[in-house]
Protein backbone atom coordinates (compact mmCIF):
# COMPACT_ATOMS: atom_id res chain seq x y z
CA UNK A 1 0.00 0.00 0.00
CA UNK A 2 1.47 3.35 -0.97
CA UNK A 3 1.37 6.33 1.33
CA UNK A 4 -0.09 9.70 0.35
CA UNK A 5 2.11 12.72 -0.43
CA UNK A 6 3.54 14.35 2.71
CA UNK A 7 1.38 17.46 2.30
CA UNK A 8 -1.78 15.33 2.34
CA UNK A 9 -0.59 13.43 5.43
CA UNK A 10 -0.05 16.73 7.25
CA UNK A 11 -3.48 18.03 6.31
CA UNK A 12 -4.95 14.69 7.44
CA UNK A 13 -3.63 15.20 10.99
CA UNK A 14 -3.26 19.00 11.33
CA UNK A 15 -6.45 19.73 13.30
CA UNK A 16 -5.88 16.90 15.78
CA UNK A 17 -2.21 17.77 16.30
CA UNK A 18 -2.79 21.53 16.62
CA UNK A 19 -5.48 20.85 19.26
CA UNK A 20 -2.90 19.19 21.52
CA UNK A 21 -1.70 21.29 24.44
CA UNK A 22 1.78 22.73 23.82
CA UNK A 23 1.74 22.39 20.02
CA UNK A 24 2.51 25.64 18.20
CA UNK A 25 2.93 24.43 14.62
CA UNK A 26 3.04 21.57 12.13
CA UNK A 27 5.18 21.41 8.98
CA UNK A 28 6.79 19.13 6.42
CA UNK A 29 10.42 18.44 7.11
CA UNK A 30 13.42 16.20 6.68
CA UNK A 31 14.11 13.78 9.49
CA UNK A 32 16.93 14.75 11.82
CA UNK A 33 17.35 11.05 12.66
CA UNK A 34 17.18 9.71 9.08
CA UNK A 35 18.19 12.61 6.75
CA UNK A 36 17.13 10.64 3.67
CA UNK A 37 13.47 10.57 4.81
CA UNK A 38 10.69 13.11 4.86
CA UNK A 39 8.80 13.49 8.12
CA UNK A 40 6.27 15.66 9.90
CA UNK A 41 7.73 18.26 12.23
CA UNK A 42 5.57 19.21 15.19
CA UNK A 43 6.74 22.37 16.94
CA UNK A 44 6.12 22.28 20.69
CA UNK A 45 6.51 24.72 23.57
CA UNK A 46 6.35 22.05 26.28
CA UNK A 47 8.62 19.27 27.47
CA UNK A 48 7.79 15.69 26.56
CA UNK A 49 5.47 14.22 23.97
CA UNK A 50 2.05 15.98 24.06
CA UNK A 51 -1.07 13.87 24.42
CA UNK A 52 -2.90 13.71 21.11
CA UNK A 53 0.22 13.84 18.92
CA UNK A 54 0.75 10.56 17.06
CA UNK A 55 4.24 9.12 16.54
CA UNK A 56 3.54 8.51 12.85
CA UNK A 57 0.92 9.57 10.33
CA UNK A 58 0.16 7.73 7.09
CA UNK A 59 3.61 6.11 7.15
CA UNK A 60 5.57 9.31 7.95
CA UNK A 61 7.44 9.64 11.24
CA UNK A 62 6.55 12.57 13.49
CA UNK A 63 9.43 14.46 15.10
CA UNK A 64 9.09 17.06 17.83
CA UNK A 65 10.93 20.36 17.44
CA UNK A 66 11.21 22.55 20.57
CA UNK A 67 9.96 26.09 19.89
CA UNK A 68 9.00 29.23 21.75
CA UNK A 69 6.23 29.85 19.23
CA UNK A 70 5.85 31.95 16.13
CA UNK A 71 5.15 35.62 15.53
CA UNK A 72 3.43 36.98 12.44
CA UNK A 73 5.15 39.90 10.74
Amino acid sequence: MSRPPLKEAIEHCRAEVMAASGVVGVAAGVSRIHPDRQCIHVYVSCPGWPDGVPHDVDGYDVELIPSKGFTAF
